[in-house]
């Protein structure tokens, strides 16, 4: 497979979907003492036709060699809200199958919110840097707000040659493959401790 990482703009994001955001409920399966990622998680079938099946079955599972952190577990979360994955399919996705191989796949979204209360880090990837097991992965930042830190990083497969880095900015989309690349984000902290900080993404997988 051809190496492969392209980052884009994206347009014509609703102030509904940025909102949607502040509805998350709290991701359940993380690890510190303290409360850090909200989490919603669709899942769908994409076909020839460019026409997305979206599935009620919500759980999302990862080989404890792939993940470290959260491996060998059934992470249950609430679907993404209908509206909000009506507007993926026709800003966001477009932006993305266009630039990957004529195929099937069963397409992952993880609607994520990473915050900082309370003078604590926001940890965006705990488990260091890493694959997901997809054949392709990308990344689209809708907001940050009060954060220093955050920087992404893609990786090649000698997990020391950096060959993109950079903070993502809102309507920044990133895809690249996950099976040659590696990524990780550094965890941020708060500018000002008296204003909420936060990241909020939308993470593609497909295979």
């Amino acid at each position: 497979m051809k190496k492969f990482y392209k980052l884009k703009k994206i347009n014509n994001i609703s102030q509904e979907l940025t909102l949607s955001f502040q509805k998350l409920p709290l991701d359940s399966y993380t690890k510190a003492n303290y409360d850090f990622r909200k989490r919603r998680f669709s899942i769908g079938k994409f076909n020839y036709n460019k026409v997305i099946h979206w599935y009620t079955n919500n759980v999302f599972f990862q080989s404890l060699e792939i993940n470290s952190y959260n491996g060998n577990l059934n992470r249950n979360f609430e679907n993404i809200d209908d509206n909000v994955l009506k507007e993926i399919e026709t800003q966001i996705l477009p932006n993305i199958i266009c630039e990957l191989p004529l195929s099937e796949y069963q397409v992952g979204i993880h609607q994520i919110r990473v915050f900082s209360e309370d003078n604590t880090l926001g940890l965006v990837a705990p488990e260091g840097i890493h694959q997901d097991g997809f054949k392709f992965l990308a990344i689209c930042c809708i907001a940050k707000k009060n954060i220093s830190g955050a920087i992404t990083q893609i990786i090649d497969q000698d997990k020391i040659t950096i060959v993109y880095e950079k903070a993502l900015n809102p309507f920044d989309l990133i895809i690249f493959n996950d099976e040659i690349f590696y990524h990780y984000t550094s965890s941020f902290k708060s500018k000002n401790n008296k204003i909420e900080s936060y990241r909020d993404v939308f993470v593609f997988t497909f295979k």
